[in-house]
């Protein structure tokens, strides 16, 4: 009789399981976004940025976000199924709506994944919604340990993480300092653009000698803006910063800087004629923060090392003074 007890009872036990293994259960997480939606919108709708963010094992190659100054205009959203492959991982995803996604496959660990986002409306001008649904079975939902992973939860994770880092959504490091070096001794020359590399040194060199004529002490790096005249004529701008206000000369003027001015700085490392692409990647980047330019950027060489040419390999940091 106990015999035939145990397996009933194990048996009732087996069935049980089997019913609470198909029975779905949703588990749903919102999360806030810092990216505008016209952002988001553009990026989630390029089938190539999925794949930056998706995998949970992601090459380096993989990561940059070659398309960040693609006009928004010409975004198209995403109506088809597609998939994303990465070493071990495998996901399909299917387009519901231009706002709203569900993926499945299977992760590193090869575990079954199965989840759907969607984009919240929201008033905000600088942050966005979105609402992801993990879609798992009851057993699960019951003994927590069972259920290796949120995959959609820590997929959103990844994807929170990549567009709110700058370094891998702007392709740079960039952040918001404030300003260190408030004194500059500063003059400016005219020339065209390929000749005023030759000028740069004498045009330091003659701050230096103003420098020590004023008993003044060099606080920081060397500094160039370019303004651009015309295709082939710039005004260059030189600048070291001092320790303290002097009289100006007939071709040096000595320059109080805002105190607790703002800055928008980013490294750039490589040739100096593909630098260019940071100005432009900056001004995007103060168009999406809200951010007004209110002097010209100026740059700042490693070790004061200054470019002879647009193939010099230089070390620099572009500034962006903002309010």
């Amino acid at each position: 009789m106990k015999l035939k007890i145990s397996i009933l009872s194990l048996l009732f036990i087996s069935i049980l399981l089997f019913v609470f293994q198909i029975i779905p259960v949703t588990e749903k997480k919102v999360f806030a976004l810092n990216i505008n939606f016209d952002n988001y919108s553009s990026f989630i709708s390029q089938q190539s940025n999925w794949g930056k963010w998706l995998p949970e094992n992601i090459s380096p190659e993989a990561l940059k976000n070659e398309n960040i100054l693609l006009p928004i205009s010409s975004v198209i959203a995403l109506k088809k199924d597609f998939t994303i492959k990465a070493t071990t991982e495998n996901y399909s995803i299917h387009p519901l709506n231009p706002f709203s996604y569900s993926v499945t496959g299977s992760n590193k660990n090869n575990d079954n994944v199965f989840f759907s986002f969607s984009y919240i409306p929201d008033t905000s001008l600088t942050q966005i919604k979105v609402e992801v649904i993990d879609k798992s079975n009851f057993l699960s939902y019951l003994f927590p340990f069972l259920k290796l992973n949120h995959n959609g939860v820590a997929a959103i994770e990844r994807l929170k993480h990549y567009i709110e880092t700058p370094e891998l959504y702007y392709g740079y490091p960039i952040e918001k300092v404030e300003v260190q070096d408030t004194v500059y001794v500063t003059s400016s020359f005219e020339s065209t653009n390929s000749k005023f590399f030759n000028q740069l040194p004498n045009a330091f060199d003659s701050l230096k000698t103003f420098i020590a004529s004023r008993k003044l002490h060099i606080t920081g790096n060397f500094s160039v803006t370019f303004n651009q005249l015309n295709n082939d004529s710039v005004r260059v701008f030189t600048g070291i910063p001092v320790n303290k206000l002097a009289d100006n000369s007939i071709a040096v003027s000595c320059l109080q800087m805002p105190h607790h001015g703002k800055l928008v700085k980013a490294l750039f490392k490589g040739k100096f004629t593909d630098r260019i692409k940071l100005y432009s990647i900056l001004k995007k980047y103060l168009l999406d923060n809200h951010f007004e330019l209110v002097a010209n950027p100026y740059e700042q060489y490693e070790n004061n090392q200054l470019p002879v040419n647009d193939n010099s390999l230089i070390n620099m940091t572009l500034f962006f003074p903002v309010r």
